[in-house]
């Protein structure tokens, strides 16, 4: 940190704290997971039809007790609570199992979790290919997913001013690269 300071001077240090080690590794898990604080569902009283709430790196109890309830109300309706985090914090007392990370390690669990989910089939393949990102193409060059319009223009639509555009997947169907919009059964 001192070497930054003596060359960038001391607003190149920044100091962020969050429970767990939110602060630290949020941004990149987000990226990982699909997540950010709290979008675990479309409404907080959506927990009620969840068999399992995972909490992770945070502090409900404390942070966000209007969630909280909802969260305490499903367990009470025979949810099973997990929290993971490197804090034993309230509301890792109040769920029904409390899993230790290290600070910084989130991301491992993650992709351990992602990978036993995968060995063991447990994969809804048909959300994952009609209800997420994950069929689509990713340029070498940019890391960006492919379009269309890397390619051709494409029309704008009128009323949203935004392009039509499209994501190139690979086709099973077909063995062959498509736009999504048009894949039989992307990849």
């Amino acid at each position: 940190m001192q070497a930054a300071i003596d060359q960038y001077g001391g607003s190149s240090i920044v100091f962020d704290a969050a429970s767990g080690n939110y602060g630290y590794a949020g941004h990149g898990i987000d990226r990982v997971l699909g997540t950010g604080d709290w979008r675990y569902c479309n409404e907080p009283n959506s927990v009620m039809d969840a068999s399992m709430v995972v909490v992770w790196g945070t502090n409900p109890v404390f942070t966000h007790p209007h969630s909280w309830r909802w969260i305490q109300w499903a367990k009470e309706n025979g949810t099973k609570v997990i929290t993971i985090d490197p804090i034993k914090s309230a509301t890792a007392h109040r769920s029904d199992e409390f899993i230790r990370v290290n600070p910084g390690h989130d991301g491992y669990l993650a992709l351990a979790m992602c990978a036993h989910i995968v060995k063991e089939d447990l994969v809804d393949w048909d959300f994952i290919k009609t209800k997420s990102d994950a069929p689509f193409l990713v340029r070498k060059d940019t890391g960006l997913f492919l379009r269309k319009s890397d390619y051709e223009e494409v029309p704008v639509d009128p009323e949203t001013k935004k392009p039509v555009d499209d994501f190139y997947v690979w086709d099973l169907a077909t063995e062959d690269i498509a736009l999504y919009g048009e894949a039989q059964e992307p990849a």
